[in-house]
């Protein structure tokens, strides 16, 4: 009906998007880029990819300040050196200008291009290429991102290795990006590695293999394969439950997830109490503006109506349309969206 919270999109929001144009709009993540927004860039709407982002395992361990993050490529570390060795040597000997240095050889040269290429696939230099593209994309410059996502991944392949978590990190991020691409075939093998990789070298209930079984569950569920889809997201929640607790955003999206995919599956009775529980959880740990809680309030609304309940669904969808204008503002177009869907509904509920 109106925008979902999920994979799901409904014939109805599609009919209002329609109406308003300029409706490609980029995705809205939250702190440390790991939650999604409402919207992508068309009529599909998603919580339930997770992208991953090595720098920040590197800061926690305290081998890198937040400061780091703006990071570049610098020159070589050799060239670097000979531009200070000239500069003492000129003033030491005060007769002028020191004379250039003599021509590289080719095995200085090729050091040289080595220590370059080393200095490149630094991991942290992989890090901030990798932040980068995730900035890019979850501006929804995709195209953009994908160049940065892919060279960092071949550098954490040749500098770490394939089974380096900050590797399967990378895989994982990717495979995120060619699904948000659309290019679900491509994406799947990535997220798989990422899943079987990660079990192999962190185990079956580290958060972060959860979170990349959760992915995998996202893309099948995109894909229509709904019965592959549902036992993933059914681990990646009883993991989050037991590792994470209850209440923790990311088992509280797993729980969406669940819920969204049984809507899909048409087992409307079962995906009742799992989007109540989300909308719940969401209250109470991000508060009642928060994006993703206003998401589970506009979820449970299209429910709802699906199940025939109006006056039960326009209710709900009235308290998700006042969080967004307090949160986004009345011309927002999520604020935007939602209102031609309480008018819609208003107006079924007359005519009845």
């Amino acid at each position: 009906m109106w925008c979902t919270h999920g994979t799901r999109s409904s014939v109805f929001m599609k009919n209002l998007q329609k109406m308003v144009k300029g409706g490609a709009i980029s995705a809205c993540k939250g702190p440390g880029l790991r939650h999604t927004s409402i919207f992508t860039n068309g009529s599909t709407t998603r919580t339930n990819r997770e992208n991953e982002n090595g720098f920040r395992s590197l800061s926690q361990c305290g081998l890198l300040s937040t400061s780091t993050r703006t990071m570049v490529r610098s020159s070589s570390p050799i060239a670097a050196s000979h531009a200070v060795t000239a500069q003492a040597s000129a003033i030491s000997l005060d007769t002028g200008p020191a004379p250039p240095p003599p021509p590289a050889t080719a095995a200085a040269t090729a050091a040289e291009a080595a220590a370059e290429a080393e200095q490149v696939a630094h991991p942290f230099t992989l890090t901030s290429i990798g932040n980068l593209g995730l900035l890019l994309q979850s501006q929804g410059r995709l195209y953009e991102a994908r160049p940065l996502l892919e060279e960092a991944l071949v550098g954490y392949r040749a500098t770490l290795g394939e089974a380096h978590p900050d590797t399967l990190a990378s895989v994982n991020n990717l495979g995120l990006l060619l699904k948000d691409q659309g290019r679900l075939d491509e994406a799947r093998p990535l997220l798989e590695e990422a899943v079987a990789g990660k079990r192999a070298a962190l185990g079956d209930a580290h958060p972060s293999t959860l979170a990349s079984i959760n992915n995998l569950g996202a893309l099948l569920q995109a894909q229509g394969r709904l019965d592959e889809a549902r036992p993933l997201y059914e681990e990646a929640l009883a993991g989050r439950r037991a590792v994470l607790g209850e209440a923790h955003p990311s088992t509280l999206s797993s729980v969406n997830n669940l819920g969204s995919l049984l809507r899909d599956q048409g087992r409307l009775d079962e995906a009742r109490p799992l989007y109540e529980e989300a909308l719940l959880g969401r209250r109470a740990t991000l508060g009642e503006t928060h994006l993703d809680t206003l998401a589970s309030g506009n979820n449970l609304a299209d429910l709802l109506f699906a199940q025939g309940r109006l006056e039960e669904a326009l209710l709900m969808l009235e308290q998700v349309l006042a969080g967004y204008k307090v949160t986004l503002g009345e011309c927002h177009p999520y604020a935007q969206y939602v209102g031609r869907g309480v008018e819609m509904l208003r107006k079924k509920l007359d005519a009845r």
